[in-house]
């Protein structure tokens, strides 16, 4: 039985169920394998797929703001935004325990999103794959006007410029539930002999919330 998928039809729908089976159920059915192969060769053409993408829309930028753009696009906040937007976490398989403990969220569902680019790839060809790719990426491709900053390097790149020293960072504390998490990061650096300046950021995850912190940090150390 075909299987047609955001305007795709499988040839062999038989990638497209291997795309949708997580490692976890690996422990109960080795049979059908699991997505990981699949993912990555996704992932190797996702990435091409983008950087020929943002060299021909930003023909002016360099290297080093294209890979910054290309970083931000093919991260897994971009990956989650796109399994959401095509509904991916009720076709994706996990094991029951996984569903139990964490749920269909986060990098399993990430890692589906490009095994699926890596299934569509080996159905088809490098072209028909590309298409299906920039279609998925449509939006993020349009909303991403300036270049995304990263706000813990600027920090980094700052204090040591003007105080040879570089920031610290502390978490204080985490609120929410497993499935939402919320972290409360700390940074913060000595301007002067006892005089500290800090602040305050939120994320997800600890990464998003140095990442806050470093943004309120600098604005802060500007003014």
């Amino acid at each position: 039985m075909s299987v047609n998928f955001q305007g795709y039809s499988f040839k062999d729908s038989s990638l497209f169920e291997t795309a949708m089976r997580h490692k976890s159920l690996l422990a109960f059915d080795r049979k059908g394998g699991s997505n990981e192969r699949l993912e990555f060769i996704g992932d190797r053409i996702l990435g091409l797929v983008i950087a020929e993408a943002l060299y021909k829309k930003y023909s002016n930028e360099d290297e080093g703001l294209l890979a910054k753009r290309h970083s931000e696009l093919v991260s897994s906040k971009s990956l989650l935004k796109v399994a959401e937007k095509i509904n991916l976490k009720n076709r994706l398989k996990v094991s029951e325990e996984l569903k139990r403990a964490k749920g269909v969220f986060g990098k399993p569902l990430a890692n589906a999103v490009e095994a699926l680019i890596g299934a569509v790839y080996l159905d088809s060809s490098f072209e028909v794959v590309k298409l299906f790719v920039l279609d998925l990426w449509s939006e993020l491709l349009e909303e991403q006007v300036d270049v995304p900053v990263d706000f813990k390097t600027a920090l980094q790149e700052f204090t040591q410029a003007e105080f040879k020293k570089l920031p610290s960072y502390e978490v204080l504390g985490m609120s929410g539930t497993d499935h939402n998490p919320k972290f409360e990061m700390e940074a913060s650096i000595e301007i002067k002999k006892g005089q500290i300046v800090s602040a305050i950021g939120y994320g997800k995850n600890k990464k998003q919330s140095q990442m806050d912190s470093a943004k309120s940090l600098l604005e802060k150390l500007k003014k």
